[in-house]
Order: C-alpha cells, then structure tokens, then sequence
C-alpha cells in the first residue's frame, strides 16, 4: 500500500530564517516558493521524499503542532504516498483507521494530486495523511535515512505502523536503554522510540528527530564547519558500516544527524 515518505512537513514562526538554515544545511536554495492551504511554504526536494516548511500563522487551519518560538521547527506531519488512494483509504477504514474527505489539487506542474488526512485519535497525536503518488527512484544527493517518532507506548505504534500502516518491521530491539522499532518505508526508515523501563501510557506520539543521508559524508561535513553551523566531529555509528556527525543546537532547525553507509566494492 505505502511506497515512500512523500513529504515530511515543519512548522516554523519565521519562514525566511528556517528556509536559509535549511539551505545551509543542504548547501543548496529550496526548489519552491508557495502556499499550502493559505499559509505561505518553502519546498526542498531531497534525494527520495520532500522537505515543506510552513510558516505558522494564528488559526493554524491545519491543526498543525505549534512552531517553537525559538527559531527552530516543528515535525508538525508526514505524508506517505500510494498508488491507489481509493484503495488505500478502503483499507485502512477496515482496519479500523479512519480517514478523513479527498481533497484534490492541482500542482504547479499541472498533475492533478489527491490526498486525505488519518484520524488523528487513531495515530495517537502524530499527524499521517496519505498522497495519491506514482512510485519514483530516489535521486542523487542528500535524502532523509530515518524519521525518529518518540513513542510512549511501543505496542500501540506496533499497531499502527506494522498492522494498519503495513510498513514492514525490521528491527524490535532494546539497546542503549532505548527500545528501538524500525519500519522499513520505501528506502527509509520510520524508526521508532521508547526509554527503556518507562512505564506505557496515553501520553501522544512526537516526531524526535531526522537523519540525513549523505553520499559525500566527509565534504558535507566540511561545508557545514566552513559555513560556520555548529557540527561534532566525525565518527563510527552504532549501525555497522556507518558513519555520522550530528548537527549541533537548532542549526537544522530540528534535531539531527548526517549519517554516510559504507559503499560495498564491486
């Protein structure tokens, strides 16, 4: 049903100043200038989904998660994409997740695109919509690796992105006082977390964090410190065959963490 993480979208209070730190962090300008639903939008295209900032206006007519007033963003929703909406929303309506009217519009480009929003009681406060979008290859450069959703209650986000989302579980696993749960969503991962011996409750589900993939690890890391943004030094990942540098502070606009895999010979 799902195929890939069409978009992932963030909140922010002065649309201008996330636009330039996110063009910092990437090394490049947005690919788009717009609005979403009246409120004004910035757009990257990454590697294999795509970044929307949102400047957060009074109203907030999508019910989005607040913007932090400290200059940073908010993971305020994530958009995955099918092929069949129709489909996919007769499913998940009998799995029990309901999904809100198709809604339709017509892109810059002129291809027509659909889209509904899941019930925000069943996804436990992290707001999912899926988008009507034909399966594209990744492209080159950046991409996102893993979306970090923090969880208070494993068994129920194993509900939702395992039984009625269908991502595939690849990983349940308790290291470094975390359980970890990975969902293999397209070429990334919905990784999944808890604190290790914290008590389940009702408490709603929170977008944590993202990692980047980096073809050119090395370089990137070398811009970011020429162009004066806050990074650590290089190291090993826990992941065998990785290696990262996390961006430090609020200079990614949320927490995050450039992550290079190992490239196999041959």
């Amino acid at each position: 049903m799902i195929h890939a993480l069409d978009h992932l979208l963030l909140t922010t209070t002065d649309l201008q100043a996330a636009a330039a730190k996110l063009a910092a962090v990437l090394g490049r300008g947005p690919d788009r200038v717009g609005a979403v639903a009246s409120m004004d939008a910035v757009a990257f295209r990454l590697a294999n989904t795509t970044i929307l900032l949102i400047a957060q206006q009074p109203g907030n007519p999508l019910g989005l998660e607040p913007a932090p007033a400290d200059g940073s963003a908010a993971q305020a929703a994530a958009g995955f994409a099918v092929p069949d909406l129709d489909a996919a929303r007769a499913l998940l309506t009998r799995r029990g997740l309901p999904c809100g009217e198709v809604v339709g519009w017509t892109a810059e480009n002129g291809s027509e695109t659909r889209a509904v929003v899941l019930d925000g009681t069943v996804t436990f406060g992290t707001k999912l919509l899926l988008v009507e979008r034909p399966a594209m290859p990744s492209g080159p450069g950046v991409g996102i690796d893993h979306v970090v959703i923090r969880t208070h209650s494993p068994d129920r986000a194993l509900a939702l992105f395992g039984a009625r989302l269908g991502l595939d579980l690849r990983l349940d696993r308790t290291n470094w006082n975390t359980r970890f749960l990975f969902f293999r969503c397209g070429d990334l991962v919905v990784e999944v977390v808890q604190p290790a011996g914290e008590e389940a409750s009702d408490q709603p589900n929170r977008f944590n964090g993202l990692a980047w993939r980096s073809p050119t690890l090395v370089a990137d890391h070398a811009r970011l410190a020429a162009a004066g943004v806050p990074v650590s030094e290089l190291r090993t990942g826990r992941k065998p065959g990785t290696h990262l540098f996390t961006v430090r502070e609020n200079a990614a606009l949320v927490p995050s963490i450039f992550i290079e895999l190992e490239r196999k010979a041959g």
